[in-house]
């Protein structure tokens, strides 16, 4: 596990390498924010308090652009690459959410448990316990509620009779699963999970994780939706899909379609989703545009 004074050093170390980014010497940090010198040169070297250096990087965020998450750093909270967490840890998180059940009535429908996790994975595992019972596989049973999907992709391990329901183009279906089975549930798709044996413990281990998305999260809440809209692609239309990608491109460049050379075929109709792309095609689009072939792929190419 890393110490105060291993953090501390590495903090110090990412504010020097940032002032050194905006062409600052720490003399020149320490004039711009009347900060004593001497303070400044601890605050790099490590040797100040994690008060104090938050602190500093409060002051630092408003003075320069810089994002002062980016310089708070994550503390490693594994002990030799590792994180035990203890099965009377877990029940000590134990917290119980409510659903309505058939008669309108919130009662039970989960026990969720922390599990081992740590600051530095994206993996957030969750051990989930199904105290709503039902008697039947309909994934249309009233006491079966539906949670709107999520961010997050998830896997889920199952102990027990559980029952699996998810949604798909707003068509509802059921799987019964046992101990030793697993699933893959992608992000924002609806789903849910009951116990259904009023005679056996159920429960599932949900482990979440965001993907590359996460790691953008920040930026794509101050880019805003609509911004970030105009970028999204729809792979359920794949011609659509790539002539958006082709647009996008031709924008960055201001490439217009009289621009083309003649060794970019048809591309017209790819622009109007009018016919499929092969790996000429695609390789000609790249050189033209100035990207890499992979750059204009779409998922599965």
């Amino acid at each position: 596990m890393e110490t105060d004074k291993e953090y501390l050093k590495a903090v110090g170390a990412r504010i020097l390498s940032e002032a050194n980014d905006l062409k600052r010497t720490v003399a020149a940090v320490a004039e711009e924010m009347s900060v004593d010198l001497d303070v400044v040169k601890q605050i790099v070297s490590g040797e100040v308090s994690k008060e104090e250096v938050f602190g500093f990087i409060d002051r630092f965020e408003t003075l320069y652009p810089v994002d002062g998450g980016d310089l708070r750093l994550i503390n490693d909270d594994c002990s030799n690459g590792v994180v035990y967490f203890s099965r009377q840890v877990s029940e000590g998180t134990s917290r119980v959410f409510n659903r309505l059940d058939r008669e309108g009535e919130r009662t039970p429908f989960y026990e969720y448990r922390d599990t081992a996790m740590s600051k530095i994975s994206p993996i957030k595992p969750e051990w989930i316990k199904q105290l709503r019972v039902v008697l039947d596989a309909d994934p249309y049973n009233p006491d079966v509620i539906y949670n709107n999907g999520h961010f997050m992709h998830q896997l889920t391990f199952f102990v027990g009779p559980v029952n699996f329901y998810y949604e798909v183009n707003g068509e509802k279906k059921c799987v019964e699963m046992s101990t030793g089975d697993s699933c893959y549930i992608t992000p924002y798709a609806p789903h849910t999970f009951t116990n259904r044996s009023p005679d056996e413990e159920a429960y599932i281990v949900a482990v979440t994780f965001g993907g590359n998305v996460r790691r953008s999260q920040k930026e794509l809440y101050v880019l805003g939706e609509q911004r970030v809209g105009k970028y999204a692609l729809d792979l359920a239309n794949r011609r659509g899909a790539r002539s958006q990608l082709v647009q996008q491109y031709m924008e960055n460049e201001n490439y217009t379609v009289e621009m083309a050379p003649s060794t970019v075929p048809d591309l017209e109709k790819v622009l109007k989703g009018e016919v499929d792309v092969d790996n000429t095609v695609l390789a000609s689009l790249a050189g033209w545009l100035n990207v890499s072939v992979s750059d204009l792929m779409l998922p599965d190419d």
